[in-house]
């Protein structure tokens, strides 16, 4: 698993910036702006997809957490092999998120 990470590292902030426009930041620059404005999504849709960007570092550090544990597990209990597909769902995600093979 690749553990340097190649994106702004976290925490990333979400701030509504007026009724359009979501700014998300790091270190006090800009990573992304999310706006309904010009688009197809609604205000609702543009909140939801700001606060899931904003989100994403600690998303990604608790997805990587939570397959170590479970490979810990598997491990400690052979006989637990259902877990495997949620492992390799677990870690394609992870791959998409760093850029790997998707």
């Amino acid at each position: 698993m690749n553990t340097n990470a190649k994106h702004t590292p976290g925490p990333w902030e979400n701030h509504k910036w007026n009724c359009e426009e979501h700014q998300i930041s790091a270190k006090g620059g800009t990573i992304a702006l999310v706006s309904h404005s010009h688009s197809l999504v609604s205000e609702a849709e543009a909140d939801a997809n700001a606060r899931l960007i904003a989100a994403a570092p600690a998303l990604l550090i608790e997805l990587k957490n939570t397959v170590a544990a479970i490979e810990k597990w598997g491990k400690e209990h052979p006989e637990s092999g259902g877990w495997i597909g949620v492992i390799h769902g677990a870690l394609k995600a992870i791959a998409q998120a760093e850029g790997g093979a998707q």
